[in-house]
């Protein structure tokens, strides 16, 4: 199967929340892994989430986004990367709305103020290589407005792209932590989607989940114009899975083969998203039209504007969804 070439560049503290926010393991995460942030440096969040955040724990952090010098690496176990005493909160109970906070490197988390009643269902976005932390929670805010929010979704997770396009160096994103929160309880569903090489870190994080009995029978797996390197052992495992890529014509997305090829081996069908009308001269303007109708650049990927400037005529896509 063709490895899929990923994203490469061409040519004040804040107000503490007035209440509590029980519930929910961490993603509300929120801060037992290091201090939450809003992106200010030194500007920690209150430690509204759980009970046993040290609220002086991200002073040598600064309350960076990228800030993870606590956060486990690759190769971490889950029952390394949380206090023992950070579990679920009251999972029944829904909290309000709270802004993007740091949740461990290269990872940010939101509640919605959705989900109150039961196990919270949780969306997780894994960016492309060249995304951003802020690219990619300006992404998974339009999927919430445009499909996620009638779902019900209570926690958002963004996590930016690798550091390196086959996300090799396995250092640059807290996804141990991630996991350990994951399979803690607490939560329902849990919806993953990857773009681009994102795939790579995404399999990293279910390869963490899979000892935990259970926990891939909740997840919702949706690899977009990405690649299924590390996959194989877990597939049948998994809730869902489906790989997604994108056609205008005679023009294909960039990996688009390997698409096919993945879903073949997974005795399935790939989802064709038609891109009818996007704009798109080349396959890597594609590579970007399973993320928005129509990508900025007719002839290559730009996740600066792909990932975040969404307009009437240029909605983002979610046709690949399962209802």
């Amino acid at each position: 199967m063709t490895s899929p070439r990923s994203h490469v560049p061409r040519p004040a503290r804040s107000a503490a929340l007035a209440h509590r926010v029980v519930g929910l393991v961490a993603l509300g995460l929120s801060c037992s892994l290091t201090a939450c942030s809003d992106g200010a440096a030194g500007d920690p969040l209150e430690p509204a989430f759980v009970d046993a955040l040290d609220p002086d724990a991200g002073a040598e952090s600064g309350g960076r986004a990228d800030a993870g010098a606590d956060a486990p690496r690759d190769g971490a176990s889950p029952e390394d990367a949380r206090p023992e005493d950070a579990g679920p909160r009251d999972a029944g109970e829904a909290g309000a709305p709270t802004p993007w906070a740091t949740f461990g490197a290269g990872i940010a988390a939101r509640q919605t103020g959705l989900g109150g009643g039961g196990p919270r269902d949780v969306v997780v976005v894994y960016g492309g290589f060249g995304a951003t932390s802020l690219h990619v929670r300006a992404l998974v805010d339009e999927l919430f407005a445009r499909a996620f929010a009638a779902r019900g979704a209570a926690w958002l997770v963004a996590v930016k792209g690798p550091d390196d396009p086959a996300y090799l160096r396995r250092a640059d994103i807290a996804n141990s932590a991630l996991a350990a929160d994951l399979t803690r309880g607490g939560y329902g569903a849990v919806t993953l989607l990857a773009h681009s090489s994102g795939a790579y870190v995404a399999e990293e994080l279910i390869g963490q989940l899979a000892p935990t009995s259970g926990a891939l029978a909740r997840v919702r797996y949706y690899v977009l114009d990405g690649a299924a390197r590390d996959l194989a052992p877990h597939r049948a495992s998994l809730g869902s899975l489906r790989f997604v890529y994108a056609r205008d014509g005679a023009l294909l997305s960039r990996n688009a083969s390997a698409m096919q090829a993945a879903a073949a081996a997974a005795g399935g069908a790939p989802f064709e998203v038609r891109a009818t009308g996007s704009g798109c001269l080349a396959a890597d303007c594609l590579h970007d039209a399973v993320i928005i109708a129509r990508p900025w650049s007719p002839t290559t990927f730009d996740v600066a504007r792909d990932y975040t400037q969404f307009t009437a005529d240029r909605p983002v896509v979610t046709s690949y969804l399962v209802p």
